[in-house]
């Protein structure tokens, strides 16, 4: 995991009261961090060598800005707190997944890319279907701005 139960207390207030409490369970907590985990490992995989061994310091914000997410989520709180996270999250996730965001480590040392993640075929035209209208071989003729 990414970060720990102990993060998450510290990052959230109110989830410590509740873990104290016994209204929460530290394993629901550990699978809000494994459900955050999950989502990371998957956008990361296109350029690191996921799971990480040891969490870049933006990875273990990410994670446990995801886990924040599954609580808030399972707790039924605010929806618009919980787009802004994802929204945030997802941002952040979508710019290591393109390459445009470098993870470092937490002395700023730049993470090396797994390069055979990097180096696939990639195109902008994804979404598009090609077309072809190909005339009939007899049909085809060529114009003066076709020698130019």
């Amino acid at each position: 995991m990414y970060c720990t139960v102990t993060d998450m207390k510290n990052a959230v207030s109110e989830l410590k009261t509740l873990i104290d409490a016994i209204k929460i369970t530290e394993e629901s907590v550990e699978s809000w961090i494994e459900k955050g985990d999950t989502i990371i490992n998957s956008y990361c995989a296109a350029r690191y060598k996921v799971p990480f061994t040891t969490a870049p310091p933006l990875i273990k914000s990410l994670s446990i800005e995801l886990a924040t997410f599954f609580y808030f989520r399972d707790q039924s709180q605010s929806s618009e707190e919980r787009d802004k996270i994802w929204a945030r999250v997802r941002m952040l996730l979508e710019k290591i997944e393109s390459g445009e965001q470098k993870l470092t480590d937490a002395s700023g040392d730049p993470i090396a890319m797994d390069s055979s993640q990097t180096d696939k075929p990639w195109s902008n035209r994804l979404n598009v279907d090609p077309i072809f209208n190909m005339k009939d071989t007899t049909e085809q003729s060529l114009t003066p701005s076709d020698y130019d």
